[in-house]
């Protein structure tokens, strides 16, 4: 056996597998499960759960600490760095999103981006008005209120963004069609396996939802983004929209996005570049807010 984050990888006569603590839902993990299954069954390498002598995906020990064993595999993560890891990986979310598909449960279905948006904004809101009550004290605050303005400009856009489109069909439609997202597609979720040079797997479904697919794509190119590693997708100078049109024809080799659903995710990525510096503004901030405000 060996550590790993925040597990412990075992080698047995099943192969190698991963043993780690739980602190979800059962019920939510043995959707999961059903997830798994009919990805692996059709040829997409995950990290599946194997079942105790109780037939229960959840073991506990004498302190009634919970554990589940998956599943894993040989192989390192996607690189960020390399242009062949990027697009292979986009090639396997396409082929995952055609098959991840379910009966739609409510309690399972993601927030809207709106809903999540207009949130956000209102925090930056808050902490705004919370600094101009108290006084600016220091530098990073003074900077802030010199600054917030143009970030909730950029917020205030990527509402308005969704405001003018077809989001709200496109998030219905996927609801009845029982669309599911990995939920958290990044590049240390996906492995490159050795010994085999077009194999990949995907970890980690936990975060997995109802919601319109593209949000993964969107969210795998955002990681990318943030990365700074993005010119190795082109030349020097070529702007952001463009490369992510490149993980977008990769993505259509496997499964066809339609025109609705690639013009969405270019303007969400055309939005990133303008509400990047906006979500690690809002982030930074969301630290500092719950040590000065919240404290009461």
């Amino acid at each position: 056996s060996a550590r790993t984050r925040g597990a412990l990888l075992c080698y047995t006569a099943q192969g190698l597998l991963i043993l780690r603590e739980f602190h979800g839902s059962e019920k939510k993990l043995e959707k999961q499960q059903e997830l798994l299954m009919r990805l692996q069954e059709n040829g997409i390498n995950t990290d599946y759960f194997l079942r105790n002598n109780q037939e229960s995906l959840v073991s506990k020990d004498k302190t009634e600490q919970r554990f589940t064993l998956q599943h894993w595999y040989e192989g390192k993560e996607c690189d960020t760095k390399s242009r062949e890891d990027i697009l292979k990986s986009v090639r396997t979310l396409a082929r995952l999103h055609i098959l991840m598909k379910m009966e739609p449960v409510e309690e399972y279905r993601e927030r809207s981006l709106r809903e999540e948006y207009l949130r956000h904004n209102q925090e930056l809101r808050k902490i705004r008005k919370f600094i101009r009550n108290k006084g600016a004290s220091n530098v990073f605050e003074k900077n802030y209120l010199a600054s917030v303005e143009q970030f909730l400009e950029r917020a205030q856009y990527a509402v308005k963004l969704l405001d003018e489109t077809d989001y709200d069909d496109l998030r219905e439609r996927a609801w009845r069609e029982g669309q599911v997202c990995h939920g958290e597609y990044n590049q240390h979720n996906i492995l490159m396996l050795k010994g085999d040079h077009f194999g990949t797997a995907v970890t980690n479904f936990g975060h997995w939802s109802f919601d319109i697919q593209i949000a993964d794509l969107y969210r795998f190119m955002r990681k990318i983004l943030e990365t700074g590693k993005l010119l190795l997708f082109t030349q020097k100078g070529v702007d952001f929209r463009e490369k992510c049109g490149k993980a977008s024809e990769s993505y259509q080799t496997e499964r066809n996005l339609g025109e609705f659903c690639r013009g969405m995710f270019q303007g969400l990525s055309s939005v990133t570049v303008r509400n990047s510096c906006t979500e690690q503004l809002r982030k930074t901030l969301t630290i500092w807010g719950k040590r000065y405000i919240y404290r009461g």
